[in-house]
């Protein structure tokens, strides 16, 4: 990698991802610190991907947000294709929880959660989905501040749909809702699914859904309930459990509609006061348990598991692209 791109001056590697690798690098124009992720050798000379790489650039271009990490520029030099992205010094959440033991006090947790819908609504109002939401992507900035980050596989046009149809990166199987495991249209209440499914993460210390093979992730999502927080650690309060609920039912419907009404109740909890009701009491009693194997209503599975065998959840992965565990 040459020590300048562009007039971005590289200073470290961060990472590397399937769409390229991330460094540290200052802009030299405004003496700026940014991220410059660049497409590698194997990439740069496919139309089809720095065509994805331009619709990134573009979704995060179109938001302007304290809780959505920023945009600056993007283009080709010196034979690199590159995006410069707001530098967030923080790390990401899942760092912080592997940092503490593998999991988040339920209060911090609930703070990261709640910047996170916040800069969700951004993303639906921008006309988006994100499609990625876990752990990983959700930066934290100065004075602990979330930033939901990567937005690679966000999409809102006909042309960005088209280009996730075409292949690459379809979300991360742990995380993604049942409508999105299945191939259906989504709405921003697949990506309120995701950020339950993350919140459920930061405070268990475990995806939602796990197994040997993607595929079997996948068939979990679709047909068993979402797990009760409390069967891994009875210790998680009630209000808690029933924010994760009330965000992850099986159908669209049975979810929060919008992610302001996610944040309302976030801050309720954090405010030490109960959520507002789930729609058809879905939520556990305050202070009950759901018994382990329990259904809870309105989570029943959209089909039974013998229904999607190994086949049928290969040919869901084959339709969507690649996945990442």
């Amino acid at each position: 990698m040459p020590e300048t791109i562009g007039g971005f001056r590289l200073v470290e590697r961060l990472g590397a991802g399937s769409m390229g690798q991330v460094y540290k690098a200052i802009q030299v124009s405004m003496a700026r610190t940014v991220a410059l992720k660049v497409i590698p050798d194997r990439l740069a000379n496919n139309a089809f991907f720095t065509k994805r790489f331009l619709a990134e650039a573009r979704a995060a271009g179109r938001l302007v947000h304290p809780n959505v990490v920023g945009c600056y520029d993007v283009g080709q030099a010196d034979g690199f294709w590159y995006m410069a992205l707001e530098f967030v010094a923080g790390g990401d959440a899942a760092a912080l929880a592997k940092q503490q033991g593998g999991k988040l006090p339920e209060r911090r947790a609930l703070e990261i959660v709640r910047d996170c819908a916040n800069g969700l609504k951004a993303i639906e109002t921008a006309g988006l989905i994100h499609r990625d939401i876990k752990p990983a992507n959700i930066l934290i900035g100065e004075g602990g501040k979330a930033k939901l980050g990567d937005l690679g596989l966000a999409r809102g046009s006909e042309e960005d749909e088209g280009l996730i149809a075409h292949g690459g990166t379809a979300g991360t199987p742990a995380y993604i809702s049942p409508e999105q495991a299945g191939g259906a249209d989504l709405d921003i209440r697949s990506d309120i699914y995701s950020l339950c499914a993350t919140l459920y993460k930061l405070v268990t210390g475990r995806p939602p859904f796990s197994a040997a093979s993607v595929w079997d992730v996948v068939a979990q999502v679709i047909n068993d309930p979402f797990p009760d927080p409390r069967t891994i650690d009875a210790a998680i309060s009630a209000r808690v459990c029933t924010v994760i609920h009330k965000g992850t039912g099986k159908e669209p419907n049975d979810r929060y509609g919008d992610p302001l009404e996610l944040k309302a109740d976030l801050e309720l909890v954090l405010a030490d006061k109960d959520p507002s009701p789930a729609p058809g009491d879905r939520q556990p009693a305050r202070g009950g348990r759901t018994p382990v194997g329990a259904t809870r209503p309105g989570t029943e599975p959209l089909r039974t598991p013998a229904t999607l065998r190994p086949a049928g959840a290969r040919h869901v992965l084959a339709r969507l692209g690649h996945w990442t565990l």
